[in-house]
């Protein structure tokens, strides 16, 4: 990577109440030179919390958890830090198909996606 389009590793907020993804994602990105440090916290409000305690590049966040959902942690995270990008994604692919899944893009939010 050259001079000009290297960046800062970042520091990536996971909010994942399953202990084996949690593990899977944090060994995964902490092999990537582009990442410093993943955070791990089992829920939503654990993910607010440690964001007023820290700051963090890019929040990763399970759709399904206890207490509040990934998306309900989506609306709250985008009122107290709209830039912080955020990604929504589940380990249930049918998720996404289901009526109660996530209007990401009816909310019209170029940051959430769908599959």
């Amino acid at each position: 990577m050259s001079p000009s389009t290297a960046i800062d590793p970042l520091c990536v907020l996971h909010a994942e109440d399953d202990d084996a993804v949690a593990d899977v994602v944090a060994l995964t990105l902490e092999r990537e030179p582009w990442v410093d440090s993943v955070a791990r916290v089992p829920d939503a409000e654990a993910a607010l919390a440690a964001l007023e305690r820290e700051s963090y590049d890019c929040l990763l966040s399970d759709l399904e958890m206890p207490g509040l959902s990934g998306l309900d942690l989506y609306e709250r995270v985008r009122e107290s830090h709209p830039s912080l990008p955020f990604v929504l994604f589940t380990g249930r692919p049918r998720a996404t198909r289901d009526r109660d899944a996530p209007p990401t893009y009816a909310k019209g939010d170029a940051d959430a996606l769908g599959s």
